[in-house]
């Protein structure tokens, strides 16, 4: 008896001392009376420039194809294992923004066979860009059709 008390306290004892899953939670797509008025703007990803000229910074271009102002607070941009926030801005109708270089923070386009995806806050994908080995300065455009 007192073995088998000593064998659940040893388990309670590791069970406490070990971290708890630190991994970030996987994104879940938002109930509709939750979403916010951004979810689902017409945004499109464009000029994706993953293997940059000599000197120049990786780059891509956000544009607002609706006819209303988007507030991108909650938006992102997610490269592999990497998620960008985008906000707080706003893009106005047909406004463009291209971002590169500090803008993008820590996220990183891969020269060879990457893609990104641009991400509203109710965690849907809604704009992406893929690429296999692209030119050396040149932009990737997106594809048409969903993502």
């Amino acid at each position: 008896m007192k073995l088998a008390l000593l064998a659940l306290a040893y388990l309670i004892l590791i069970a406490h001392l070990t971290p708890a899953n630190t991994s970030p939670p996987i994104p879940r797509e938002v109930p509709h009376a939750e979403r916010p008025a951004s979810c689902g703007a017409p945004l499109a990803l464009s000029d994706v420039v993953p293997n940059p000229a000599p000197g120049e910074p990786e780059r891509l271009t956000i544009a607002n194809r609706g006819k209303a102002p988007i507030d991108l607070e909650d938006w992102a941009l997610v490269a592999g294992r990497r998620r960008r926030p985008i906000g707080p801005t706003h893009l106005a109708p047909g406004q463009a923004r291209i971002f590169g270089g500090a803008a993008l923070g820590t996220l990183r386009l891969r020269n060879h066979a990457g893609e990104v995806r641009l991400v509203d806050p109710c965690g849907v994908t809604r704009a992406a860009v893929s690429w296999d080995t692209p030119s050396r300065g040149h932009a990737v455009e997106a594809r048409a059709g969903p993502p």
